[in-house]
């Protein structure tokens, strides 16, 4: 008579299940709790009249969906893993299992099985007695449990499939978190390690759009699609949940995840447990991975506390190629010799080991001189004019610019020919950075730092941040950037923007002296209308950077005086409200004379604030 092949061992998976129930066991123990805390918040409800609805009920496991299970359910399946798999990481453990009369192909489904299983009990018991309470108390929403049990069986399989490939990859239990930590979240380190080191070579290459890759990076991007709101509809009863498709195509991501990792234990040999990678075609890419995440890393961070601390005192514009290539490739050999011991589990790995050191040194010139050279031409990319949305240059105070308005056209232009200039002046600048010594102001130079963010109107941001010497001599020259960025940030359009409401109406003008309310009410708009004349007339500081030096600036006396103008922002669901501030100085005619005319103050009274004197703020404020 033919055997039956089985693909399922029944007295394993009980005795993986009795065997670890403390795991599952007093997790679902704790999360017993919840539903507890949901009886009394019901009972103590309903004794105030109050009665339940399924939104309520669809809220609370949306809630819990979205927000708890995707970070907990990451955690707990490699805690899983770890236990169902850990026979592999030992020797004699691992040639009892592989002895026994069941096959690979039955001892993989079972532990898989097992794995899942414990997974899916304590989410069983909580989510069974939250819906028993539901039922009993007549606001149970079905479809808000269906879609809570399949997002939870989607997140599962994803994790646990992760984690198990993890385990089939290393011979070595402390490795296997390790590992399955570093594959949850490799493509944004490495994109971030990258977008770093762009930075450092490319002037004003501020850190790239970093989020390409993060369909490669499971967790954040469940976080960033998957979420419960109220639909915008005046009749909603219920939230609905939005992003399941994502992780239901992360769950079939899972499935073949598992698929690969039952492939790689039919070929996995038995000897391997206890080696921190257990397939031997895998070891070269342990060993030149470590070392180019070194060379990443701890290389570009020697670079910075050597080199550029020690010879440029942290001001060069950008990186020295030579030295960041000797401090990256230092750190990358060393990396490498560190992953070489751990394969080997001996310190004896340096003979013969020229071929690797060449090649990590190798692929660590070619990686900055490629970086170095910018092939993409991040560093000159400038926009087309009609791509924008929107401009800010910011620095201690923030230009916003409107190119869709005939005034946002022309100071949108403005701008990019202020880029241009900076790019230009790339020599200048950097020779003007590394010589910098003292403190700001000597020798009539000064240093700030200039951000340039262009909001386009399709695809992502392009964000520029620059460390820039200004120079008296350069500030009335309108050829230079200083000249432009001086030109652009005084000319009326900028200065109008301190205090001109962008959209809606004023609602009132707040006037504080020494930071304590005095009024804002009936006379707003009188002041307003002077504040606006102000800024018309140039005589408003709105967006003076303060690195310049000016004698008309130097010459104003300031008050304690700060001015807010309130106004309303229509939006679809009604209104918002916004703001703008202005600190009051004697070179603003027009708002002073308001301020006195419309009863804010005496002129006693603004004679005793510009002196300093505020007694008579306290006896009129108490």
């Amino acid at each position: 008579m033919q055997s039956k092949r089985s693909f399922f061992n029944k007295t394993l998976f009980r005795k993986n299940l009795t065997r670890f129930w403390p795991l599952w066991g007093g997790v679902s123990i704790a999360g017993a709790l919840i539903p507890l805390y949901m009886v009394l918040m019901l009972t103590t409800d309903m004794s105030h009249g109050l009665h339940p609805e399924p939104g309520y009920f669809a809220e609370a496991l949306y809630s819990a969906v979205t927000f708890f299970a995707p970070a907990f359910i990451m955690g707990y399946a490699i805690l899983c893993a770890m236990l169902v798999w850990g026979y592999l990481y030992s020797p004699r453990a691992v040639g009892l299992m592989h002895t026994l009369p069941v096959d690979r192909t039955c001892l993989f489904v079972t532990n898989t099985v097992s794995g899942l299983t414990m997974i899916a009990v304590p989410f069983a018991v909580v989510g069974g007695l939250m819906s028993l309470v539901a039922l009993i108390f007549g606001f149970f929403h079905p479809v808000a449990f269906v879609n809570t049990v399949a997002a939870v069986v989607f997140m599962a399989l994803l994790f646990f499939g992760l984690a198990t490939l993890c385990a089939m990859l290393t011979g070595h239990n402390a490795v296997l978190p390790v590992l399955y930590l570093l594959v949850n979240f490799l493509a944004e380190i490495v994109e971030f390690l990258m977008a770093y080191m762009t930075s450092q070579f490319l002037m004003g290459v501020a850190s790239p759009n970093v989020g390409r890759f993060l369909f490669l990076t499971p967790v954040l991007q469940i976080y960033a699609n998957f979420h419960s709101g109220y639909p915008d509809v005046p009749e909603a009863e219920a939230p609905v949940l939005s992003g399941l498709g994502t992780v239901a195509l992360y769950g079939l991501a899972g499935l073949g995840l598992l698929a690969l990792a039952w492939l790689l234990y039919r070929k996995r040999q038995s000897e391997r447990a206890g080696d921190v990678v257990a397939y031997r075609p895998l070891r070269p890419v342990f060993r030149y991975g470590v070392a180019l995440l070194s060379a990443l890393t701890l290389g570009q961070l020697l670079y910075e506390l050597l080199w550029d601390a020690i010879f440029h005192n942290g001001w060069a514009l950008t990186a020295d190629l030579i030295p960041t290539m000797v401090c990256m490739a230092i750190v990358g050999v060393i990396g490498y010799y560190i992953a070489s011991m751990l394969l080997e589990k001996s310190l004896r790995v340096f003979k013969g080991s020229w071929r690797g050191v060449a090649t990590v040194c190798a692929g660590v010139v070619i990686l900055c001189g490629v970086v170095s050279m910018d092939p993409l031409g991040l560093e000159s990319k400038l926009p087309e004019l009609d791509d924008i949305e929107h401009i800010s240059i910011m620095s201690s105070m923030d230009l916003n610019i409107n190119p869709a308005t005939e005034e946002g056209r022309k100071m949108a232009e403005q701008a990019l020919d202020i880029h241009r200039a900076i790019l230009a002046d790339k020599t200048y600048i950097s020779r003007s950075m590394r010589q910098r010594e003292g403190f700001d102001g000597e020798d009539g130079m000064r240093y700030g730092d200039i951000w340039i963010r262009y909001t386009m109107r399709d695809g992502p941001d392009l964000v520029r941040h620059y460390q820039l010497p200004f120079s008296d001599s350069r500030l009335r020259d309108t050829s230079t950037y200083d000249g432009k960025l001086y030109q652009l940030a005084n000319s009326e359009e900028a200065l109008m923007q301190s205090v001109k409401i962008p959209q809606g109406n004023l609602m009132h003008v707040n006037v504080y002296a020494c930071g304590k309310f005095i009024e804002g009410g009936d006379a707003s708009q009188q002041l307003y209308e002077a504040m606006l004349q102000d800024a018309r007339e140039g005589r408003v500081d709105g967006h003076t950077f303060p690195w310049w030096e000016d004698d008309e600036l130097e010459s104003r006396e300031w008050y304690e005086v700060e001015l807010e103008i309130i106004y309303n922002i229509p939006s679809e669901g009604g209104s918002d409200t916004g703001g703008n501030h202005l600190s009051l100085h004697s070179g603003m005619i027009h708002t002073i004379d308001a301020l006195v005319e419309e009863g804010y103050f005496t002129l006693e009274e603004m004679h005793d604030i510009k002196n300093g004197d505020y007694d008579f703020l306290n006896d009129e404020l108490g």
